[in-house]
């Protein structure tokens, strides 16, 4: 399980057939879920009742019922066929849990739960909070879960050390808020003052530092430098970027969106990143000459706001989706359609939406817009449920509601592109497509990046200074994301050194860098022992992890081959490092059982949450790492 707690909800429903299409296998899947739920709570009300202690979960349903009314929003995981999940809880009272499946309320009554179940929501519930954590030890306590119980308060003590004083004596404490593991027998003894006990083997608590690379970039789906890709692949391509992007018109793709995936694919089975946008600015640009159009003014533009061409761009959406939503490649998706190649949602010649008498007198009103971009950002979630996707400044300007848009970017996982990077936007005399969208206000909640106005080539024919312009994009805000040439100036570029070391160095600034600058922990542990170690880590980047990410920790060989390991949430979670900070983290895992006795190397690495990219291992700023991106703390012995 993601987190540790119980899950809920066992697998029911039918096998989806391998053939069938990556959407229809989503739409499956839902409903087997959803025709799961339904049946197992059919099954549970026949079930003969469970005696639970009714203080128990009054106090939870207490606790859940004030985190609501404070606006929190609370989730619990549970087992979806096929998938693990989280459902979000509607509300509680002394005598069920209500959740939201597919947006239906479901009750699930205390007293048909498992002891194990209402501990796995109360850890739920109380996250990274420490009061909640001691509150959900005291729980599992009451339900007789001594193991459950000793985790729950040693993750309390951790995020809040004046706690460890008010665990109760019967529970074996794992030393986890020294670092420890289960097998010392002692009591958080560095909270209250005491040596830690020592291991029976010896073992000793160690402190070590592992190597930090400061001048690699770091290769990831979700932040760095991203290119123009212009031509298909080949072997001697210059790049120095994470994302290879493209544009191209609704016609290049065709209304099936087939047209020019194989060109993606090409460069994706190279494992290497893409991105795209889809444009139309002209009639010409439509695969189908039926679809709607208008002309005021000498100027034609597709008309983006009939609702049949809404339909139809909803329909090319789904069809490309299915061609390409599910590759763990595509990195993100431009919310296009609409507008000219420069991707700010504007119309040839260059015209703002509305601003034109003309085009409001046939229905391009702002009103029309606001609508549009609603209506697009949710098509094209549908299209890509697991794809990041970027929206231009200028579309998010057109949003009147921009408190609701925001909030609705954060849930749904929408960043912001600002258009034109260059001396001018980032200097003193002009941050107007930033500002006016109101974006720099968000760029806390969700990702952002700047586009480069042409090349940096032409940056210097225009007198603009490349490395200034770099510094000063860098200092504007945490920048997931910049796009800052052509892979037509690539043979050209690859001899300029000057050039090539700016975009370096800025390469290792953009979006986050995560380091481990020292661990403690103590070097001698026991399969199935519960096992924590301590961590400085520093965000070198220059914005934060847009997502509460895994960690999983390693015992391999000196082979870098792995020999066991488990996976957790740290405290406090990976969305919380900061840039430019170092934060002080715990993990506590329960390690495998059957691990070989010997001297090994513990490693750690940080889990991609992205479900197309199951156990992939991200990159971090550490020197030594085996070949599956596990960075190596230290030794650590197995007895």
């Amino acid at each position: 399980m993601a987190n540790g707690s119980t899950h809920i909800w066992p697998q029911y429903g039918p096998p989806i057939a391998a053939e069938r299409s990556p959407m229809t296998q989503e739409t499956a899947r839902r409903g087997a879920w959803f025709a799961s739920a339904a049946v197992l709570l059919l099954v549970a009300a026949c079930l003969p009742a469970q005696e639970s202690p009714a203080d128990v979960t009054e106090r939870l349903a207490a606790e859940i019922t004030a985190a609501l009314k404070n606006g929190e929003e609370l989730k619990v995981w549970v087992n979806a066929p096929g998938a693990q999940s989280r459902v979000q809880v509607k509300d509680a009272d002394s005598k069920a849990l209500r959740v939201l499946i597919q947006g239906n309320p479901f009750p699930l009554a205390w007293s048909r739960m498992k002891p194990q179940e209402i501990a796995g929501i109360a850890r739920d519930i109380a996250g990274g909070n420490a009061a909640r954590l001691f509150l959900a030890g005291e729980l599992a306590l009451k339900l007789n879960l001594k193991s459950e119980a000793s985790d729950l308060f040693t993750k309390a003590a951790q995020a809040d050390p004046a706690l460890a004083a008010r665990i109760p004596r019967e529970v074996l404490l794992p030393l986890a808020t020294a670092g420890g593991n289960a097998d010392s027998g002692g009591a958080a003894a560095e909270q209250t003052g005491k040596a830690a006990a020592p291991l029976p083997s010896g073992g000793k608590q160690i402190t070590v530092a592992p190597e930090e690379d400061t001048a690699t970039p770091l290769r990831l789906p979700d932040a760095g430098l991203q290119t123009r890709m212009w031509s298909a692949p080949r072997d001697n391509h210059v790049m120095r970027a994470n994302i290879l992007y493209a544009r191209f018109t609704w016609k290049d793709w065709g209304l099936d969106g087939k047209g020019q995936v194989q060109h993606f694919k090409g460069w994706m089975a190279k494992k290497r990143y893409v991105a795209f946008r889809m444009y139309c600015n002209t009639p010409a640009d439509l695969p189908d000459p039926g679809l709607p159009t208008a002309t005021a003014g000498g100027t034609s533009v597709p008309r983006y706001w009939d609702p049949k061409f809404v339909e139809a761009h909803k329909r090319f959406l789904k069809a490309l989706g299915q061609e390409m939503g599910n590759n763990p490649y595509l990195a993100y998706v431009d919310i296009g359609g609409v507008g000219n190649t420069g991707g700010e949602w504007l119309t040839y010649p260059d015209d703002r939406w509305g601003d034109k008498p003309v085009f409001r007198d046939l229905g391009y009103t702002p009103e029309a817009k606001e609508k549009l971009v609603w209506e697009l950002c949710a098509a094209y979630r549908e299209a890509f449920p697991h794809v990041r996707l970027y929206l231009a400044g200028a579309g998010v300007s057109f949003v009147k509601d921009r408190a609701a848009l925001f909030a609705y970017m954060k849930q749904h996982n929408i960043g912001v592109r600002s258009d034109g990077l260059c001396w001018k936007s980032v200097g003193e005399s002009d941050e107007w497509s930033v500002r006016k969208s109101g974006t720099h206000k968000i760029w806390q909640d969700v990702p952002f990046q700047w586009e480069g106005s042409y090349s940096t080539m032409e940056w210097e024919k225009e007198g603009w200074n490349t490395d200034k312009t770099m510094e000063k994009a860098l200092e504007f805000g945490p920048i997931s994301f910049c796009y800052a040439d052509s892979d037509k100036d690539a043979v050209r570029f690859e001899g300029l050194a000057d050039k090539v070391r700016i975009l370096d160095r800025t390469a290792l600034k953009l979006g986050y860098r995560i380091a481990v600058t020292s661990a403690s922990y103590y070097d001698t542990v026991r399969s199935g022992a519960s096992f924590a170690v301590q961590m400085t880590v520093a965000n070198r980047g220059v914005s934060r992890v847009y997502a509460d990410r895994e960690l999983e920790v390693a015992i391999v060989d000196a082979q870098g081959r792995t020999l066991g390991a488990a996976r957790a949430r740290p405290v406090p979670g990976t969305n919380e490092w900061l840039p430019g900070k170092e934060v002080q983290a715990t993990l506590q895992v329960r390690l495998p059982g059957g691990l070989p006795t010997g001297e090994w190397q513990l490693a750690i690495g940080m889990l991609d949450e992205d479900p197309r990219r199951p156990n992939q291992r991200l990159e971090m700023a550490l020197k030594k790492h085996t070949e599956l991106n596990q960075y190596i703390l230290g030794p650590l012995r197995v007895r």
